[in-house]
């Protein structure tokens, strides 16, 4: 546990040539991130006594607590179900008494610093514990603005901003309130503002890569590596090659932020196929069934309906049991037309044609289950209902 005495550190200012790093580096004009900046931040990420400027949230502490905390934190009066107008300026006493109910969930129940940043999203920006976050943010600006800049990142906003979709990005940062509290309108004076001041040059630095063709290599690379959750190498950094990137760092111990910059790519160049779990390694097509796996399920299906043809004794039920199982199983659609044609030729070659489609019908299926199980255990296929 991190002593954080009165939340005082060394309170230190952002350097004139932090913002247009950070713009730099996950390349959004300098303009939209001073202006941004401005938006969010009211000037300064502490306050007169050289705290990180501080929200505590009673309905969050609220959600936070149980039982017996609950109880002495809403009689406390610093714990109540919804929220209510009527903060105090000053925030930190009640902090101290809520840290005396429940420290961590005291910390994670307010918003701290230059971009008022929950507490409750320490792990999102990178930090083991909230009061890891929270002494950050006592010494350091640039942490603010770092947990900033991750937030938004983690929150997929970083192309929104990059392409001029601000609505978007306000939304998602700010809340549906976003208009009605004036997001947009300050925004837009500010960007006016900056965008008559000269970028700052910025040299070296790890800058994000963000066309597509470095995503598709990127892509093609981590599928390569065994990271195939990703689907078709598209070059589109979307929701899912966002967590591969995540699981290749992660397993590599690379700052987990869904970016590709020069250090994901050194790390891609060098790195081993991912290994694969003795469970996946191991597993059966029974635990395949119960994770509900899709394809073993409608194999399962397609099998009861050949189990069904098979024991019709008549060549007018083997006909309705086709027509039956077209009309109701569209995997087997394919495989039934190649028997349309018994249909017409089954009176003179006798019942027992039933029980030969039948048998090549379980087999057929038998191997597609054989089939999803390898790719289950090979690792090419990352979700228990893929393809």
């Amino acid at each position: 546990m991190i002593d954080l005495k009165d939340f005082k550190g060394a309170a230190t200012r952002l350097d004139a040539i932090d913002i247009p790093q950070m713009a730099a580096r996950i390349n959004v004009p300098e303009d939209r991130v001073r202006a941004v900046d401005e938006t969010e931040s009211r000037g300064s990420g502490f306050d007169k006594a050289g705290r990180p400027k501080m929200l505590f949230e009673p309905h969050l502490f609220y959600r936070m607590l149980s039982g017996a905390q609950r109880d002495a934190a809403i009689a406390a009066g610093l714990a109540y179900p919804k929220w209510r107008k009527g903060y105090p300026v000053e925030s930190y006493t009640r902090m101290v008494g809520a840290m005396k109910i429940n420290r961590d969930a005291a910390l994670r129940a307010a918003s701290w610093g230059r971009y008022q940043c929950l507490g409750d999203h320490y792990a999102m920006l990178g930090y083991d514990a909230p009061d890891q976050m929270v002494k950050a943010f006592m010494d350091d600006e640039e942490a603010h603005l770092e947990g900033f800049v991750t937030f938004i990142i983690n929150s997929g906003v970083d192309d929104d901003l990059r392409a001029g979709r601000y609505d978007v990005f306000f939304r998602v940062y700010n809340g549906p309130a976003y208009v009605k509290n004036g997001y947009p309108a300050a925004f837009k004076a500010n960007l006016a503002k900056w965008a008559k001041t000269s970028d700052v040059e910025v040299v070296g630095g790890d800058p994000m890569q963000t066309d597509s063709e470095t995503t598709k290599t990127v892509q093609r690379r981590l599928i390569e590596l065994g990271y195939r959750e990703i689907g078709m190498p598209d070059g589109s950094l979307g929701s899912r090659t966002r967590g591969a990137i995540l699981g290749f760092r992660a397993d590599h111990g690379l700052p987990l932020i869904p970016v590709i910059d020069k250090a994901l790519l050194a790390a891609l160049m060098i790195a081993s196929a991912r290994p694969v779990s003795a469970a996946r390694a191991n597993a059966t097509v029974a635990e395949l069934r119960a994770e509900g796996s899709t394809t073993i399920k409608v194999a399962d299906k397609a099998s009861g309906a050949a189990v069904a043809l098979g024991s019709i004794s008549g060549l007018a039920g083997l006909s309705q049991v086709m027509d039956t199982a077209g009309g109701s199983i569209s995997t087997l659609q394919a495989l039934l037309d190649q028997f349309s044609g018994l249909k017409d030729t089954a009176v003179a070659l006798g019942p027992w044609i039933a029980v030969g489609v039948a048998g090549y019908i379980v087999y057929q299926q038998y191997m597609i289950r054989q089939t999803r199980l390898a790719d289950h255990q090979s690792g090419k296929s990352s979700a228990p209902d893929g393809a």
